[in-house]
């Protein structure tokens, strides 16, 4: 596909997601230097969106607007917190601070979203990014890769495009809890998330999930609700283990690739009188500040309070006068089982 026709397309596709809230494009250089491209070819993009009357120039002919025929009004704006504000986001605020340095938090709303671009052409001595669940974007990941060690991946291990990647505890440990239902009797076990395999992390705790039972001849049948990027799963999750119930196919216990996922389910037995830790065995992956004020508190692989201690390691090397390493993967090598209340003690009575 020639550079011209995608950037068409992703200019299209920022003007339908009201990425341009002023209802004005950046000038042909700017945009050239944003999406990564030579001036002629941007410019040669500017122009095919003029023909099909989705841009013009205003009246001094100066600025490049979006056409009224293809503006959405109304036009809302939402100036929210940090929505992903997890324990991680946590320990690199408190780090950075302990460092003397300062943390500037950049939501994004898309995978297109140029306020993305920005941050990526901004100061920052170093850059971590939470990459968008789903497709890869091969756009993204080149400008990802010519800023080197200054980019680092957090909770995917990307370090086979050559990025710096900071991961949590290995999925494998998942098996201690999966040990610990079948001392119980569990001899089912299904597993519930998103199966989209460009999510390195979903894919990693899956095969986790499989190697677990093909080693113990445990039968298990993986739930897919379909989770599209950027979409709560908590409705679709809800719906299909309503389905399991109703069909009498609901398994003696449930391994919920994230926490969130597993709200869903927890709202779907409720409904249906199914009692989690007496009638049915949940557990997940991480997240512990969620799992535990779930109710029951859900069983999950916690990771440990030397998550700061490993985050400074890394900090340290983007102080004044230090020069990161050549290290690509940091990992979280000390976890704790978090058992919670979800999980049955004895599956042979139920």
């Amino acid at each position: 596909m020639l550079k011209y026709r995608q950037m068409v397309e992703l200019l299209e596709q920022r003007i339908n997601n009201g990425e341009y809230p002023e209802g004005k494009l950046p000038a042909v250089r700017l945009l050239a230097e944003d999406i990564g491209v030579s001036y002629l070819t941007a410019r040669k993009a500017v122009n095919e969106l003029k023909e099909n009357g989705i841009i013009t120039h205003n009246a001094s002919n100066r600025k490049i607007v979006i056409g009224k025929a293809v503006t959405k009004q109304p036009l809302v704006g939402v100036i929210t917190p940090f929505w992903h504000f997890s324990e991680w986001m946590r320990s690199i605020r408190n780090v950075t601070a302990e460092l003397g340095g300062q943390v500037r938090f950049v939501a994004y709303a898309s995978d297109t979203d140029p306020a993305i671009t920005e941050a990526l052409s901004a100061s920052f001595d170093v850059i971590f990014v939470v990459l968008p669940v789903g497709r890869r974007n091969s756009r993204l990941l080149s400008r990802l890769r010519k800023l080197g060690n200054k980019v680092v991946i957090l909770f995917h291990d990307m370090t086979r495009y050559g990025l710096r990647s900071f991961i949590g505890s290995n999925p494998g440990s998942i098996h201690l809890i999966m040990q610990k239902l079948v001392d119980c009797g569990c001899r089912r076990i299904d597993a519930l998330g998103s199966g989209n395999s460009s999510d390195t992390e979903s894919s990693a705790r899956l095969e986790a999930w499989r190697s677990f039972l093909d080693c113990h001849g445990l039968s298990g049948e993986f739930h897919d609700p379909g989770i599209l990027p950027f979409e709560h799963p908590e409705p679709k999750i809800r719906k299909l283990v309503l389905d399991l119930i109703d069909a009498g196919r609901l398994p003696e216990a449930v391994f919920c690739l994230t926490p969130a996922g597993a709200l869903g389910l927890y709202r779907a037995c409720y409904e249906r009188n199914i009692r989690i830790g007496k009638d049915i065995s949940v557990f997940s992956f991480g997240e512990q500040e969620t799992a535990k004020f779930m109710a029951p508190a859900l069983a999950t692989i916690a990771n440990t309070g030397k998550l700061d201690n490993a985050m400074r390691e890394l900090l340290s090397q983007y102080l004044p006068g230090a020069e990161p390493d050549d290290r690509l993967l940091f990992q979280l090598t000390d976890f704790e089982v978090f058992e919670g209340e979800s999980l049955i003690s004895n599956h042979k009575e139920i």
